[in-house]
């Protein structure tokens, strides 16, 4: 039976076709290349990436900054969030569509979409900072809150990929059930910096939830749905 009857067959009994990513050439180019971009990435400055991953697990008090980032270190830092924004606009690529062809200018517009939506964010941060903090604790929080986005982008590869090549399995819905924990934990682990970070005295708990609300948890409510109308209108 070809995919052209099969496709008919199953829009006519009403079920939700999956995207046929793992037939797309343009899907095997690109976490190709994403993987060698984490393997070039860990090869020149493993430090770096190694350092910014444990970072996230020790007090922001003992994070060093004076540290001068080498050309490896930033390369190193470019290669991860060029991974982490293509992983997670393909990632949403694969949950919201629901066409048998998906093409490489909508992956294109979801990635320039999350581009912005990150832009947005440290700029935000930035500004922020500038009200309610000083400048020394402004950096600490965006250096972190950069190291969650590469690091949700390292964990969230190999989900993305075992979703797109065991598509229509009983264990995709296990992959997105770990996806979501994953990005939950970060976004979580995040936060606890966050007042880690900047909390000195009780009046600082309100301008903290004040940011959580308007630059972590509303954004990222707002971003999907973004995603989604940008989907949707393909999927019509």
């Amino acid at each position: 039976m070809t995919d052209s009857a099969i496709h008919t067959i199953l829009l006519y009994a009403g079920n939700t076709l999956p995207g046929y990513f793992h037939r797309e050439d343009w899907v095997a180019a690109t976490l190709f290349v994403l993987f060698v971009f984490i393997l070039v990435a860990y090869a020149i400055s493993s430090h770096f990436i190694n350092s910014s991953i444990s970072g996230l697990f020790t007090s922001p008090k003992k994070t060093v900054l004076a540290h001068k980032l080498t050309i490896a270190d930033s390369t190193a830092r470019f290669l991860l969030l060029i991974n982490a924004i293509s992983v997670y606009s393909l990632y949403i690529y694969t949950v919201f569509s629901e066409n048998s062809t998906n093409t490489l200018r909508v992956f294109i517009e979801l990635a320039a979409v999350t581009f912005a939506f990150y832009t947005l964010k440290y700029l935000g941060m930035v500004l922020m900072g500038y009200v309610f903090a000083s400048k020394e604790k402004t950096r600490l929080g965006i250096t972190n809150y950069f190291r969650m986005f590469m690091l949700g982008g390292l964990v969230l590869y190999p989900l993305l990929v075992l979703r797109i090549y065991l598509s229509g399995s009983q264990f995709v819905l296990i992959l997105d059930i770990l996806a979501f924990s994953a990005t939950l934990f970060l976004l979580g682990l995040i936060s606890v910096k966050i007042f880690q970070i900047f909390y000195t005295k009780y009046l600082a708990s309100f301008y903290i939830l004040l940011y959580l609300c308007t630059l972590e948890f509303l954004p990222y409510i707002g971003i999907i749905q973004v995603y989604y109308l940008l989907i949707r209108d393909i999927n019509i």
